[in-house]
């Protein structure tokens, strides 16, 4: 979460749901830091969290190998936003944009509505609208995972995209799990 822009508008991200998910306290004090009501609490140089970084990397790109096998020339990726605004505007224009050309796959899709960002790992094309896709390490799917591509697949229908009635989760041990969306 951070304040955008001259009018410093809350702005949520998937990270924040994930983090309501788990411990609302810890979504509440992190509005605190946001707002300047209290310090930010310095997190120690942790090996194993960029290890598991490091690997859901490894698995998104492996996922990202994958598509790009399968949908010959027809993935496209785009490009980070930058974070004032405009530019949180012009990427999501840029994901309409791309969403109605003849691309079969996006990466890194950049999704906001001026209070909630996020990116989306993979929009993939299908006949029934487009599938929301994201790449987890665990190998279930969770209440995190859930809650972050259904914010996603709602992002795009507030757009007037087209969303499949199922998201998909592909698992850390190669599982792919297509979820209903209601």
């Amino acid at each position: 979460m951070f304040l955008l822009g001259d009018d410093q508008r809350l702005v949520l991200s998937a990270s924040d749901l994930r983090t309501a998910s788990q411990c609302e306290f810890a979504l509440v004090a992190g509005l605190d830091v946001v707002r300047g009501l209290r310090a930010p609490v310095e997190d120690p140089d942790d090996p194993m969290l960029r290890r598991v970084a490091l690997l859901g990397d490894q698995h998104e790109n492996a996922e990202l190998r994958r598509l790009g096998e399968l949908y010959r020339g027809g993935v496209r990726q785009l490009p980070s936003p930058v974070y004032t605004p405009a530019g949180l505007a012009a990427a999501m224009d840029a994901t309409l944009e791309a969403l109605a050309s003849d691309a079969m796959v996006l990466s890194q899709a950049t999704l906001f509505d001026g209070s909630f960002v996020g990116r989306a790992d993979f929009l993939e094309r299908s006949d029934a609208g487009w599938v929301v896709s994201d790449t987890k390490l665990a190998r279930h799917e969770n209440v995190p995972a859930l809650l972050q591509v259904a914010a996603y697949a709602a992002l795009l229908e507030g757009a007037g995209v087209p969303v499949a009635p199922v998201a998909r989760l592909v698992l850390g041990d190669g599982e792919v799990r297509d979820v209903p969306l209601g």
